[in-house]
């Protein structure tokens, strides 16, 4: 598992050189990269290993700047469903591969389904943390961020109600 061509390290190795690559926005050369890793980590290990959501997500991240949302998304959606089947839907490890997903569906102008991927996000910090609590304050920022982004200006201003509440209190 460990030696040669087709081992871990290798893997590994070939994940760094990828996000290497995507730094200096050689994203084809990156996403070959990623799916050798990939391929070598499902080969080595399975399918549904956990250590493919890094790479899935680098891949996802080198396809979407190389405007192949529809590459990325697919690809995105693979790497949070391996996420749910290592460490379960309610996962705060997720938030990354959502925050992906939003994007591109930003940008396929597909934004009910961004908006829904933005509430998702909260409910997840929101069963972490006590809503009425600081803790929750820098998702509730976040939110906010994404309300305006999306043009939802009267919820991004509830938001930002319920943060001053929080912090008054």
């Amino acid at each position: 598992k460990e030696s040669g061509f087709k081992s871990t390290s290798t893997a590994r190795a070939l994940i760094n050189l990828a996000i290497v690559q995507s730094r200096n926005k050689e994203y084809i050369t990156a996403q070959q990269n990623y799916e050798a890793a990939i391929d070598i980590i499902e080969q080595v290990e399975d399918r549904l290993n956990s250590a493919l959501i890094n790479p899935l997500h680098g891949l996802g991240a080198a396809q979407l700047a190389s405007d192949r949302p529809d590459l990325a998304l697919n690809t995105f959606t693979r790497a949070q469903h391996i996420n749910h089947v290592n460490k379960g839907p309610h996962n705060l490890d997720q938030v990354k591969i959502l925050e992906s997903l939003a994007e591109i569906y930003i940008s396929i102008g597909k934004i009910e389904k961004a908006h829904k991927l933005n509430n998702r996000i909260y409910a997840l910090h929101a069963r972490k943390y006590d809503t009425n609590s600081e803790d929750i304050i820098p998702a509730l920022y976040k939110r906010a961020e994404w309300q305006h982004r999306l043009r939802l200006y009267g919820q991004e201003r509830s938001t930002y109600r319920k943060i001053i509440n929080i912090v008054e209190k």
